[in-house]
């Protein structure tokens, strides 16, 4: 497969994933707020003790998931069918047994609670040990769509996952409230299996192979790991926000970390879909020179991208909060300043997968740690020095900047020279310099404006200084051409 058309297909799988995610959450968000009225604070309460529960036991697979989901792309790429077959019983196998455990151990402490806590928390326990072992069949079906590439049946998958949600809702939690809400949650997840298994007929058997269980949390268990550590790290900020300013400052901040997530989403698509593609290239050959285009590509197509869309919520977004959700006013400057974060954060994202790639999974552990410590520490100093969450937003967006620089410069060490390294960083933060340059020109000449011009004529510049950036990346990479292309596609489809 070519070099463009691999690009393609990542461009149209990427668009497709995205578009299929934003349905869902638009679904979602009418899902949420009719649960919350159907059920009531007393009942939300009590699925939030259970989801924390849940959350918990969601540990225990130990990271053979995200092996399984590195290992049969790789295998696939290498031509290895039968270490691929291997690997996804193996990894099946070992989930299953966990789920079965998992639920048995729960049915155990729901009996013994039965007269100690509320019978909605009993039934509770008792219905997610049978909602586990589903909800785990169903999640290796999404893991194995994502190592097979097939972004088509998983888009669909997110918006069937949706739409059913929102019916069983309005059918079920309606009329019987939370124990209504109690029969859908399995019923769901195995309508949810039997639709992936009638889209795809994957074939999956239980087969206990140890060696290959063993291989495969070997692999998969600093990728777990690290996952715990990026999570503390993403919470950092909250966690000392809630400590030393209280629960109305994490309020506040809340809508900095809305933009973040919004905005950083793209970027984790394209991270989640491009993986199958590196571990096969990567398994043709093993020729790390190979998949360095996987690193490079991106880095340089979101940086000039991604620059001057969150330059323009830089802009946008004051005004926006101030008009739909003028409670949460002191959190816009933290909002601005964690644009930062995003920034670095998406031009780095593929360096991890790119380690795991390279099975240098066990070096993200002191990266990560490192990071957190950086990240409490800024933390900290900027509290006392009297900056307040905007101080947090500061140093957790330096930290980034100090992992983009790291986990940089540690990749890229395995196919370039520090020299090459160091160039190809700082070139990077082009873009990100020119952006900052021109927001600067926008708030310095504008200062004299009415509110409603000034936003006018900022944007208007703003636009106007972004369009080199953009022209000169699909020079480049073609990556606009390649995007428009792709939802063209895309919308011929659902026409059709």
């Amino acid at each position: 497969m070519s070099t463009s058309t691999v690009k393609e297909n990542i461009v149209k799988n990427v668009t497709k994933y995205s578009v299929a995610q934003y349905i869902t959450q638009a679904i979602g968000f009418v899902t949420s707020v009719a649960l919350r009225n159907f059920l009531g604070p007393y009942y939300m309460g009590v699925w939030n003790i259970l989801q924390v529960v849940q959350g918990y036991l969601s540990y225990l697979p130990l990271g053979v998931s995200s092996a399984a989901s590195y290992q049969i792309p790789f295998f696939i790429g290498k031509k290895d069918a039968v270490s691929e077959r291997e690997v996804k019983n193996a990894a099946f196998s070992f989930i299953f047994l966990i789920s079965i455990i998992t639920g048995l151990l729960l049915v155990v402490v729901a009996l013994f609670s039965w007269n100690k806590y509320p019978a909605e928390i009993v039934i509770g326990l008792l219905v997610l040990a049978i909602y586990i072992i589903v909800q785990r069949s169903y999640a290796f079906y999404t893991v194995m769509l994502r190592a097979y590439g097939n972004f088509n049946v998983l888009s669909k998958a997110l918006i069937f996952d949706g739409v059913l949600n929102l019916i069983f809702v309005f059918l079920l939690v309606k009329q019987f409230k939370l124990y209504g809400f109690y029969f859908a949650l399995p019923v769901i997840q195995i309508l949810n299996t039997m639709f992936v298994h009638w889209q795809t007929k994957y074939k999956v058997e239980l087969k206990f192979d140890f060696k290959r269980i063993k291989a495969l949390i070997t692999y998969g268990f600093p990728i777990f790991l690290n996952g715990l550590l990026i999570t503390f790290l993403r919470s950092i900020d909250r966690i000392m926000i809630a400590k030393m300013f209280g629960i109305l400052f994490v309020g506040y901040y809340s809508v900095a970390l809305m933009v973040r997530s919004y905005a950083y989403g793209i970027t984790n698509n394209l991270a989640i879909v491009t993986i199958p593609y590196m571990q096969q290239m990567y398994g043709a050959k093993e020729d790390v020179h190979n998949v360095k285009k996987f690193i490079l590509v991106p880095a340089r197509a979101n940086a000039y991208l991604m620059a001057p869309f969150l330059g323009f919520l830089f802009l946008i977004m004051p005004s926006f909060v101030g008009t739909v959700m003028p409670k949460y006013v002191s959190g816009v400057t933290a909002l601005q300043i964690l644009l930062a974060a995003t920034f670095f954060e998406a031009c780095c994202f593929q360096t991890g997968d790119f380690l795991i790639t390279l099975n240098k999974q066990v070096m993200l552990i002191p990266l990560t740690s490192v990071a957190i410590i950086l990240n409490i520490v800024l933390n900290y100093i900027f509290i006392k020095m009297g900056m307040g969450i905007n101080g947090v937003a500061l140093g957790t967006s330096i930290t980034s900047c100090f992992s983009f620089f790291i986990m940089f410069i540690y990749t890229m060490k395995h196919f370039s020279s520090l020299k090459n390294s160091i160039k190809f960083v700082f070139g990077l933060l082009v873009p990100f310099v020119y952006i900052c340059l021109a927001l600067f020109a926008c708030i310095y000449f504008t200062q004299h404006l009415s509110i409603l011009i000034k936003l006018i004529v900022q944007l208007s510049f703003f636009i106007l200084a972004s369009l080199p950036l953009i022209f000169y990346i699909n020079k480049e990479t073609n990556i606009i051409n390649i995007i428009f292309k792709a939802v063209k596609q895309s919308l011929k489809l659902k026409v059709n």
